[in-house]
């Protein structure tokens, strides 16, 4: 009768382990991925790539950040329905065009791809190939296209730590969109003094009260 009793007590104490097991596995999931476009999110990107540095195999990464051209215009023109598609449209492009990458959606419509191992020129190679392209969604039976702007950045080479590597990213971001739509440009040392110049000269403009000082 106790033999009996212990096992029936083992066997729930198991299925109950089991459980919370499948739960927390859950809500890390809830935690950690977006859940409009299942990709990860801010913190599952930065937990991740906080791994691989970490991680003795990770000898050189190249990371991107990129944003959708005219994002605001697709909701203000087509909805915000559209807006979602156009943002589950380009997770799902990213996953294709980077199967072996980080991938992750860090804001509004500003994606991350992270390639783990693969040599700058050839991880630029991909990059500049992949979203130079003008990429098609469909949205209440319509098809609409958009482009991206992205800049790229290598570690460790021009980064020493995540901090650095998201950093420059945003950098080389940014120059990407001062030069126009669909545009991608790898960082350089210059781009965080001509960032700081053009902000600088606009907070002159913005000072002196001249035309145009909100055009930053």
């Amino acid at each position: 009768m106790a033999g009996t009793t212990i096992l029936t007590m083992a066997h729930y104490f198991s299925q109950y382990r089991e459980e919370l097991t499948n739960k927390n596995r859950e809500l890390e999931q809830i935690a950690y991925q977006d859940s409009l476009t299942g990709i990860a999110n801010r913190g599952g990107l930065i937990l991740r790539l906080d791994q691989w540095i970490a991680d003795p195999e990770t000898k050189q990464m190249t990371g991107v950040f990129l944003d959708l051209d005219d994002f605001k215009l697709i909701n203000d023109l087509y909805g915000h329905f559209a807006g979602d598609a156009a943002l589950c449209r380009i997770a799902a492009y990213l996953r294709v065009s980077f199967p072996n990458a980080l991938i992750g959606r860090t804001g509004g419509d500003e994606f991350c791809v992270i390639l783990r191992n693969q040599s700058p020129g050839l991880s630029a190679k991909q990059i500049m190939s992949a979203l130079k392209q003008k990429i098609e969604f469909t949205s209440a039976g319509e098809i609409h296209t958009f482009t991206v702007s992205a800049g790229y950045a290598h570690y460790p080479s021009q980064a020493s730590n995540r901090e650095d590597l998201m950093r420059v990213m945003d950098n080389a971001l940014y120059e990407a969109k001062l030069h126009g739509k669909n545009t991608t440009i790898g960082y350089h040392p210059e781009i965080s003094t001509a960032r700081r110049d053009r902000l600088g000269f606009n907070v002159e403009k913005m000072a002196s009260g001249m035309l145009g000082a909100f055009l930053i």
